[in-house]
């Protein structure tokens, strides 16, 4: 464990609980001389809730939060609670968002070994009286500055349509306009096409949530990334989902937001097959009898 100043208040530094994990399991921040080739550094804000993840390269989130929308219409977002509580594990980060008259917000921050990401999974813990919701944002970043990344081009975000029907196709949108809003579904890659060098966002979980992300740009300048579980943009025909009906409640005592990957690497088509591993290491193939069905679209 390393002090740090607090982002917002040299003053405040006392705290800024730092915790620095090699994904060698090991916490070796206190070498001056550790290779960070494969490390993703997590600083945890105590006093705000606000999680930062930083790369060996200089690559950067900050200020990331997580927030759900109740049914009653109540935004409950972590950084606007009052207590913090940080609980450090081998492998995890538990992050407990408490407020008096709310429902505790709880953050987990996993760290895979050998792996240059992290996944992300909040979760809306009531106890007593049930809550509902139909949309849940894992991943939250917001502000100036808070997305960084070296590039030398224009970076370039890759919309995945939720399927191919009515021959909606992939696309990578260049941000280059004033303002642009860029949407897609599950997964994106925010990339540099020069150096292949990029960002990966995507869901791990498929089971509850139509999860989608939102990115919004300002003159090729990341401004706010949405991860979020409750897909309910556009209704009709021609929306992503083509649902004419929002996103279903999800309610309980407990309610999970979608787990996300969140990783940089060197080569942004590398991170895809990435995602793609991970997805099937969490959801192994369905073993099948003898008798296999086989059905034709």
């Amino acid at each position: 464990m390393i002090l740090k100043l607090n982002r917002t208040s040299a003053a405040s530094f006392v705290f800024s609980l730092v915790l620095a994990f090699a994904v060698t399991n090991c916490i070796r921040a206190q070498s001056s001389n550790v290779s960070y080739a494969k490390t993703v550094v997590v600083n945890v804000d105590s006093k705000t809730g606000e999680i930062t993840l930083r790369w060996r390269d200089g690559s950067e989130l900050d200020g990331l939060t997580s927030n759900v929308t109740l049914t009653d219409g109540r935004l409950l977002t972590t950084d606007a609670y009052t207590r913090h509580k940080v609980i450090n594990g081998t492998h995890e980060i538990t992050i407990e968002h408490t407020k008096l008259g709310l429902p505790t917000l709880i953050q987990r921050v996993y760290i895979s070994a050998g792996r240059p990401w992290v996944e992300i999974q909040a979760e809306l813990d009531a106890s007593t009286t049930p809550v509902a919701t139909n949309r849940f944002v894992a991943v939250r970043v917001q502000g100036e500055g808070a997305f960084q990344m070296v590039h030398q081009d224009v970076l370039r975000v890759l919309h995945v349509p939720y399927d191919n029907d009515m021959w909606f196709r992939f696309n990578a949108a260049a941000l280059q306009q004033p303002d642009q809003i860029i949407t897609s579904n599950e997964v994106t890659t925010i990339y540099d096409n020069a150096s292949r060098r990029g960002f990966v966002f995507g869901s791990l979980t498929h089971d509850v949530w139509k999860t989608s992300l939102t990115m919004h740009a300002q003159s090729g300048s990341l401004k706010d990334i949405e991860v979020f579980g409750g897909l309910q943009g556009q209704l009709g025909e021609r929306s992503d989902t083509h649902d004419f009906v929002a996103h279903g409640v999800v309610s309980g005592n407990k309610v999970l937001s979608p787990r996300v990957m969140v990783g940089e690497f060197s080569d942004w088509r590398s991170g895809m097959e990435a995602y793609g591993k991970r997805n099937a290491e969490l959801h192994p193939q369905a073993r099948l009898g003898r008798s296999a069905s086989i059905g034709l679209e």
